[in-house]
C-alpha cells in the first residue's frame, strides 16, 4: 500500500482494526484511487481533444451505465485499464468525428438501446448476478439507456452536436462491451463443456 493510503489510514485511526478489516479498507483505497486515476486521465484527455464538458457527460453517463449493464471485463488488471483506455479514446474520437451527424448518432443510438434492452445484463467471472439483481439491473440498464438516448434529442434542440455525438458514444461504447461480454461468456461455455 503507498505512502497516502498508509497516512489516510492513521488520521483516520483505522490501523487499529484487525487485520481482514483493514485489508478491506486498503483494498477500497486502492480501487478508489485507481478509478480517480482513470477519471482524472479521461478528463486530461478530453481537454487536450477540445472537447472538455462533452468528455465529462461521456465519462459520467459511461460509468452509470456501464454499472447495470455488465458485459465484458479483462481477467488482468493491465488487460482492464489498457482495453478502457482504448475505448475512452474510441468513444472521444467518435465525439470529435466530423461523419457523426444526428441521423447518424440517432440510428446507431437506437440500435444500441435495443441490443441493452434485448442483453443487458451481461454477468461474468468476476460478478455474477441474482435473478432478482438481474431484474433489476435490467430496469436500470433500459431506463438510464433511453434517458441517454432522449438527452441525444434534446442536445439536437439545442444545436449542440458535441453533446449529441457524446449520447451516442455512450451507447455505444456500451452496447459494444456489452455484446464483447455476451461473446466471451459463450465462448468461456463452450470451453468448460
Amino acid at each position: 500500500m503507498n505512502y497516502l493510503n498508509k497516512k489516510l489510514m492513521g488520521c483516520l485511526g483505522l490501523e487499529k482494526l484487525d487485520k481482514d478489516e483493514r485489508e478491506i479498507i486498503e483494498y477500497s483505497l486502492r480501487q478508489f484511487e485507481k478509478s480517480l486515476l482513470g477519471f482524472s486521465i479521461a478528463l486530461l484527455v478530453s481537454y487536450l481533444m477540445g472537447i472538455f464538458i462533452a468528455g465529462l457527460y461521456y465519462i459520467f453517463a459511461f460509468s452509470i451505465l456501464r454499472v447495470y449493464t455488465g458485459g465484458y471485463h479483462a481477467k488482468k488488471e493491465y488487460n482492464c485499464a489498457f482495453i478502457s483506455f482504448a475505448v475512452l479514446l474510441f468513444s472521444l474520437a467518435l465525439i470529435k468525428a466530423p461523419f457523426m451527424s444526428f441521423p447518424i448518432c440517432a440510428i446507431t443510438g437506437l440500435l444500441c438501446v435495443a441490443a441493452i434492452i434485448g442483453f443487458a445484463p451481461v454477468a461474468n467471472a468476476n460478478r455474477k448476478i441474482s435473478l432478482r439483481e438481474k431484474k433489476v439491473f435490467k430496469l436500470r440498464a433500459v431506463m438510464i439507456s433511453v434517458t441517454i438516448y432522449f438527452t441525444l434529442f434534446v442536445a439536437e434542440h439545442y444545436e449542440n452536436l458535441s453533446f449529441v455525438r457524446s449520447a451516442a458514444a455512450v451507447l455505444i461504447s456500451t452496447a459494444i462491451l456489452l455484446l464483447a461480454g455476451l461473446i466471451t461468456n459463450e465462448k468461456n461455455e463452450k470451453r468448460s463443456v
